[in-house]
């Protein structure tokens, strides 16, 4: 929460990139800070793309 996580991804997919993308980017940038977090984004057609810094799992389940 402290390192406006969503907003963040948000401002990225508003600017053309795609979410893989820009969970992957954040994740290493995270990575390379020694954060810990993890992450489930979805974008408006009902993707989804989950991600988590190196030391935490993210568990999710998911009904197609």
């Amino acid at each position: 929460m402290n390192q406006a996580v969503a907003a963040r991804i948000v401002t990225r997919a508003e600017d053309g990139m795609p979410l893989q993308d820009a969970v992957d980017k954040l994740m290493k940038e995270a990575d390379r800070h020694n954060y810990r977090f993890g992450l489930i984004a979805l974008d408006k057609f009902g993707h989804m793309v989950v991600g988590s810094t190196k030391n935490v799992d993210v568990l999710y389940a998911r009904h197609t």
